[in-house]
């Protein structure tokens, strides 16, 4: 009996405010029609009581299924149902415009979304959802070349550093054999030397 009142009184609620939020719609509504985005407008709570459709915006669920649902109802993870309600709070609380990301799991992909809250009016929020994905898998792939990129560098700073090492090596040995060059010469023009004086002694 008490989960009844409690429904009714919510929905005697939401009912008021939606009179109240639609009037205020009539005035908006060409405006948030030009938004090529999903748009939400959302009490406090979690209510949603205006949804209109985005051009590049697919969601897990018809949107016809929203309208009167609370975040809470719909198959949201719970650490996403925290952060909605999270910045919901903020930017009524606030009255600042709360700009964030998150994914979902969409037809065994991943899609990737950047939501916009501001103020509607004193006890509304007014959420504007992008679909970033292509922006998002772009920063992937740079961020993957990037890593790429740094191995690739490492691998060659290695390799550097190696041959860095063999001519050095090279270096001493030439240096050793230039000596040894100098003391074979310098054996050869004495063993020359003594062989004339030999010579000259046998005449």
């Amino acid at each position: 009996m008490k989960s009844n009142i409690s429904k009714q009184n919510k929905d005697e609620r939401m009912s008021f405010h939606s009179e109240a939020l639609f009037s205020d719609l009539s005035k908006a509504n060409k405006l948030i029609q030009a938004i090529p985005d999903l748009v939400f407008i959302v009490n406090i709570d979690g209510d949603i009581l205006f949804a209109k459709p985005g051009k590049d915006v697919s969601l897990a669920f018809p949107l016809s299924e929203v309208l009167g649902k609370n975040l809470a109802d719909l198959p949201f993870s719970s650490e996403l149902l925290k952060l909605f309600i999270s910045n919901i709070k903020q930017c009524l609380i606030q009255g600042v415009d709360i700009v964030y990301t998150y994914c979902l799991d969409i037809g065994n992909e991943k899609t990737y979304y950047e939501a916009r809250n501001s103020v509607f009016d004193d006890k509304h929020v007014l959420v504007i959802i992008r679909n970033r994905t292509d922006e998002e898998l772009y920063k992937l792939k740079i961020s993957e070349n990037e890593k790429k990129l740094l191995t690739l560098n490492e691998k060659l700073n290695r390799r550097n550093e190696k041959y860095k090492t063999l001519n050095e090596q090279f270096q001493k040995n030439n240096i050793s054999l230039i000596s040894r060059n100098s003391d074979i010469e310098t054996l050869l023009k004495k063993n020359h030397y003594q062989e004339k004086i030999l010579q000259q002694i046998i005449e």
